[in-house]
């Protein structure tokens, strides 16, 4: 299993120049900074980024010797694609690069893993050719499990994003959703905001960003959503790929609003609380009583409604 917390990181920027897109390195000792900062305060295992054509930025990020990296370095005017991960993590096999992605094999556990960072050009024909090459590779690549993340530099429905031209391409819109459905991976749900990308003037956002993941690597990492950082420097926000093993005990008790609404619910837990008697100092007596009600309650919950989450779950079946 992985350690207690795990997090991957999508980090970039980007500025607008005719008709392409242009994604910068990062440009200062101070935006380098800012990223170092996401790296150990939570505890990252590996990361998809973009830098200059330098390994020495790159030693920048983790201290020298606790990393190891495989990148897709900068041609003409775009810098070039990175993917970096803690020493030791896993075993690299071989690794796969085209126009817009950079791909690595890695042995996980008796497992074949391959993690891509994506980089999509804004131009509608250059994503059609790299959505075609990135299935041709999944196709070929199939005994394995995939995590591809990064900028796809398209939406997947109307309201991911705000303030944006009007000009919206409903056919792009559907021909991406067709490249998701064939790659057979999860769209991981965002958390903490719905967008990942701003415009830095102002009135623009978008979700740009999203990692493509496996059913089966979601279960394995336990993955259930993307927590969508602080924003830094740049235009689009980092984003966190969390895995939680945190053994959290016992599931917490849960009761539903009809039961508090319930006119009888008051007087049964006043009865309950105020006849039992348990003997001992103040915290033990209180955790006492509060187990005893939590089972009172759960008999009382079945007595007065059946069993809630069956009928919830019925009645919005009915729906």
């Amino acid at each position: 299993m992985w350690p207690e917390k795990k997090f991957s990181v999508v980090y970039s920027s980007s500025s607008d120049d005719d008709d392409e897109r242009i994604f910068p390195p990062l440009r200062s000792s101070r935006e380098v900074t800012c990223l170092r900062k996401i790296l150990y305060m939570n505890m990252m295992n590996f990361l998809f980024c973009f830098l200059r054509n330098k390994e020495s930025e790159v030693d920048s990020l983790w201290s020298k010797g606790e990393s190891d990296w495989s990148g897709k370095w900068a041609e003409g005017r775009f810098v070039g694609i990175l993917i970096v991960w803690r020493k030791g993590l896993f075993v690299l096999i071989s690794s796969f690069v085209e126009e817009g992605f950079l791909g690595i094999r890695v042995f996980w556990k008796g497992l074949s893993i391959y993690l891509v960072n994506v980089y999509f050009s804004c131009l509608i024909d250059n994503k059609r050719l790299f959505w075609e090459k990135l299935k041709s590779f999944k196709v070929f690549f199939s005994k394995g499990l995939w995590c591809v993340g990064r900028d796809f530099d398209v939406v997947r429905s109307f309201d991911e994003r705000i303030g944006v031209s009007d000009q919206f391409n409903q056919r792009e819109l559907d021909e991406f959703n067709d490249f998701v459905y064939h790659l057979d991976l999860v769209d991981v749900p965002l958390m903490g905001n719905k967008f990942t990308w701003f415009n830095l003037e102002g009135g623009a956002c978008s979700r740009l960003d999203r990692f493509l993941i496996s059913w089966e690597l979601c279960d394995l990492w336990k993955i259930k959503e993307i927590m969508v950082g602080e924003w830094s420097l740049l235009d689009h926000y980092p984003l966190l790929l969390v895995g939680n093993h945190v053994d959290w005990g016992p599931n917490p008790f849960k009761l539903f609003k009809c039961s508090f609404d319930h006119e009888e619910f008051l007087p049964f837990v006043e009865n309950v609380w105020n006849y039992m008697v348990i003997r001992g100092k103040a915290g033990f007596i209180l955790k006492e009583k509060l187990c005893i009600l939590k089972s009172k309650l759960k008999l009382w919950n079945k007595e007065v409604f059946g069993v809630l989450d069956l009928n919830v779950d019925k009645a919005a079946s009915t729906q």
